[in-house]
């Protein structure tokens, strides 16, 4: 039997984030907006630094409550040249929250939730496939989580 860390922020991080990702493309493609490139580029490569993903994977990452991970993410979407209002802010980390919900209700074993987390990552470099810089930011998060 495969043993699972103790300590659940790494992944609820990085499925959040993913979700993140997903809602503001689609946002941005609405909208139709020439920026949008740069707004996600900017927003994978803060959400993926070394630096904050070691943060989550640390014990005391445990410690941290859901406003905390609210914060971080409001900071990372704030990272780039695109800017959110608190019910903007509010609206999307709750819509994170419930896709990450319903897919976790959805899951047989806890081995899937490796697998989920492994399709988000794959899902954000299937996002920015030419950009060397984003996929090496999401390669050092998937090496971390698996």
């Amino acid at each position: 039997m495969k043993h699972y860390p103790d300590n659940p922020m790494p992944l609820l991080y990085i499925n959040l984030g993913a979700e993140m990702l997903y809602v503001l493309d689609q946002r941005l493609r609405s909208v139709g907006t020439d920026k949008a490139s740069k707004v996600l580029t900017d927003l994978i490569n803060n959400m993926f630094k070394a630096e904050k993903l070691q943060k989550y994977f640390m014990p005391s990452a445990c410690n941290f409550t859901l406003e905390d991970l609210k914060l971080q993410f409001q900071d990372i979407a704030t990272s780039s040249i695109m800017k959110l209002n608190a019910t903007s802010m509010d609206k999307l980390f709750d819509l994170m929250v419930m896709t990450l919900k319903y897919q976790l209700q959805m899951l047989i074993s806890p081995e899937h939730l490796i697998t989920l987390t492994v399709n988000h990552l794959d899902g954000i470099l299937a996002m920015f496939r030419v950009q060397d810089e984003i996929s090496n930011s999401v390669q050092y998060a998937y090496k971390m989580s698996t």
